[in-house]
């Protein structure tokens, strides 16, 4: 036979929950050191305009649709008159990459810092 346990209100749950209400509450904030989805949003407006990095470095390919089709994004940046390319695939005129330092993923953004010429 089980009987109810009274329980008290400054009692805390058990380890599992405890660490399983960590990882959620973490992961949903992008709190979570090393958490990196498959793919980091860069432009959400919907399901049907979204634009996605599903590479490990922002400037290891071009981002994509959903869908997987390729959108071409492309991004430099002058550091003391070099030209470092910081997004999009390498042939296109700027071979030099920054280097990507982190990403973070959060719930209404997504956040990389770099490193290029000495400035970060």
């Amino acid at each position: 036979k089980c009987e109810p346990q009274a329980t008290h209100s400054s009692q805390r749950p058990p380890p599992a929950m405890r660490l399983s209400i960590a990882l959620a509450t973490g992961a949903a904030g992008g709190l979570v050191d090393g958490f990196r989805p498959p793919c980091t949003p860069l432009n959400v407006v919907s399901p049907y305009q979204s634009v996605w990095s599903c590479s490990d470095n922002l400037y290891d390919s071009f981002p994509q649709h959903w869908t997987g089709s390729t959108v071409g994004m492309f991004g430099m940046v002058a550091v003391d008159g070099k030209v470092f390319r910081y997004m999009g695939a390498a042939g296109h005129g700027a071979e030099t990459t920054v280097t990507q330092k982190s990403v973070v993923v959060k719930p209404t953004t997504t956040l990389y810092r770099f490193e290029a010429g000495g400035i970060e």
